[in-house]
């Protein structure tokens, strides 16, 4: 795995959320539709539990949306700011690898030998899938 550290450009999400991974694009969905708005990037995560072998994700969707977009109904809107990122590529088929924490170990190691820590204040991290159906993945971090 490939990691490299870029500039974050300032941006605005809408951002929804569900245990219903369909939900939360309707969601999402219906949330553009309503504003008008056609985003031109997409991005999803998941937050993985598990318990007595059994695995439970809640589906995070966002969008890009202009500036000053409001929130309404079950979507939020985060404004982020400009920073850092870590960015790595996963393959489609790693996915719920990722998801359920398999290259953490990788992660933090990068992080801790460029003094760089999570930056978890506005949201996890960020996928991105690419036209060949693999993930572009956009981790905020900070420096420590």
């Amino acid at each position: 795995m490939i990691f490299s550290i870029v500039d974050f450009e300032p941006r605005t999400l809408a951002f929804a959320n569900d245990l219903d991974e369909a939900a939360a694009n309707k969601k999402l969905d219906l949330f553009l539709a309503s504003k008008g708005i056609v985003s031109g990037h997409r991005f999803q995560n998941e937050i993985v539990m598990k318990k007595n072998g059994l695995r439970m994700a809640i589906h995070l969707r966002y969008a890009s949306v202009p500036a000053g977009t409001v929130k309404a109904g079950d979507v939020a809107v985060v404004e982020m700011t400009a920073g850092i990122a870590v960015l790595f590529s996963v393959p489609q088929d790693g996915y719920a690898t990722w998801t359920d924490g398999g290259f953490l170990p990788m992660i933090d190691a990068f992080l801790k030998a460029n003094g760089l820590g999570w930056d978890l204040s506005k949201v996890v991290a960020l996928a991105e899938r690419r036209a060949d159906g693999d993930y572009d993945v956009l981790l905020p971090v900070k420096r420590k």
